[in-house]
Formats: C-alpha cells, sequence, structure tokens
C-alpha cells in the first residue's frame, strides 16, 4: 500500500502533553487498523523497538504495481524528539535503497495498544504527511515453541500440512492422491511474530480475486493443544478465511 513504504519504518508521538511510560513502548507491535477502518491481513505491518535504540520493521514491499514480498529488516534506529517522548524520529535506509527518516506522533500508549500517525516522514526527497491514525496491537502471545512440528488441514476439498522445522524454515505438502508432495525443493522462510504468522504463498483460493500477487501470506494465530486456529482477510471482497490446523 501507498502509505506503508512510508510505513517502513516509523513512529511519532504528539496530542497529549503528558510524558509517555517509555518501556510501554519496547516490545513487538503488530498492526491492528488505520483510521479505525481493517485492512487487508496481507497488508498488516510489525514494527519492534528496542531499548538500545535499535528498530525492527517488517512489511509488504511492492516491488513493482503487482508483486508484493515480505520485508523484515532490522537495520533501523529511533530517537524521542521531545522531552515528553511522544515524538520518535526513525532512521535508516529502505530495501529499495531510499533513506528513510521518519516521524512519528503517539497518540495514545498502553500495555496493549499504541496509536500514532505520521508527522512529515521523509522519504526519497519528499514531505509525505498522513494524519490518519494507526492502530497496533502486542502480540497476546508467544507461539514459537508450540508451532514446531507438522500441522493438516483441509481447504475447498483439498489437504495440506505445513512442516514447522527450526524456527525459521518450514515445508508445505499437498495431498496427491495417496501421497504427501512437497511443493518445493527446499524449506521455505516463515516470520512468526508471537501470534502472527507470515508464509509463502502456495495457492490461489477460489472465488478470491487478489488485487496484487503477494509472494506471502499473513495470518493471525491461536494455538490451543492440538489445534492451530489461523484467521485472515483476503481478496478484493473482504473474504474472511477460517482454517483449524491439527497437529500430526
Amino acid at each position: 500500500m501507498r502509505w506503508l513504504l512510508a510505513g517502513l519504518l516509523l513512529l511519532t508521538l504528539s496530542g497529549c502533553s503528558n510524558e509517555i511510560k517509555e518501556e510501554l513502548l519496547y516490545g513487538t507491535w503488530i498492526m491492528e487498523s488505520i483510521d479505525g477502518q481493517d485492512i487487508h491481513t496481507n497488508d498488516f505491518f510489525v514494527i519492534r523497538f528496542n531499548p538500545d535504540g535499535t528498530e525492527m520493521h517488517a512489511s509488504p514491499l511492492y516491488e513493482d504495481s503487482v508483486n508484493v514480498r515480505w520485508f523484515h529488516g532490522e537495520d533501523y534506529t529511533f530517537r524521542f524528539l521531545s522531552d515528553t517522548k511522544r515524538s520518535i524520529r526513525i532512521t535508516g535506509t529502505s530495501p529499495l535503497g531510499i533513506p528513510v527518516d521518519l516521524n512519528l506522533n503517539i497518540l495514545k500508549l498502553t500495555r496493549d495498544k499504541l496509536v500514532y500517525f505520521y508527522a512529515e516522514p521523509y522519504i526519497a526527497g519528499a514531505y509525505i504527511s498522513d494524519h490518519r491514525p494507526i492502530t497496533l496491537r502486542r502480540p497476546k502471545d508467544d507461539y514459537s515453541q508450540e508451532i514446531t512440528g507438522t500441522w493438516e488441514y483441509e481447504m475447498e476439498g483439498k489437504k495440506f500440512r505445513m512442516e514447522f522445522l527450526n524456527g525459521e524454515m518450514y515445508n508445505f505438502h499437498v495431498l496427491d492422491g495417496q501421497s504427501w508432495t512437497i511443493t518445493s525443493d527446499l524449506p521455505e522462510r516463515y516470520y512468526l511474530y508471537g501470534d502472527f504468522l507470515v508464509v509463502y504463498t502456495v495457492k490461489e483460493w477460489d472465488g478470491i480475486e487478489r488485487n496484487h500477487m503477494h509472494w506471502h501470506d499473513n495470518w493471525h494465530l491461536e494455538i490451543k493443544g492440538d489445534k492451530m486456529y489461523m484467521t485472515a482477510f483476503r481478496g478484493l471482497d473482504d473474504v474472511q478465511l477460517k482454517i483449524i490446523a491439527r497437529k500430526k
């Protein structure tokens, strides 16, 4: 999305004059909505602020007008611009080689919610203000241990398996007749941000027309015992997908 490049590193706080609690900012944040409106799960981004002044940003990266891949970068820094610590500047270089210098204004910060807007982010020689409030949430759980292993689910009459190997790579299998067929020669990279999963796109679902070709699919997760609940919004018609995968 257009604002996501400007979302390629973020944060500034403003609004109230009282000082925020700096320690509440640190940690991982997952996008929830923009200007109060839900967006497609594949267009969500994730950020993490560290006490040492470094920042991680992970988001869709539009390589052209059609193709979108997932970007995960940890080579960014941030600093507070005011005594109230409600203004933040993030600096670094985008994966396209463009200098990034973003100012963020924090409207609300609690243990579980972060709301801010962009105040004149400077990208590629231009100021691009966007005062729509962006809301992020803290992950509710960390499933990095529970996700390891093989999970099987059915979608549109076909059976699939995701085999999460070592915290970074996974295999994807499709049941072809009586045997399972792996979809690539090598494991694919996956990213797990607490309860938010990013995996490689392996198929188009019937009845869902995408407006762009994402090379990743994002999912909200909830794991209870041997069941993994995966939900997402996809396509031009905001189709809600719900998958229940069972551990093998």
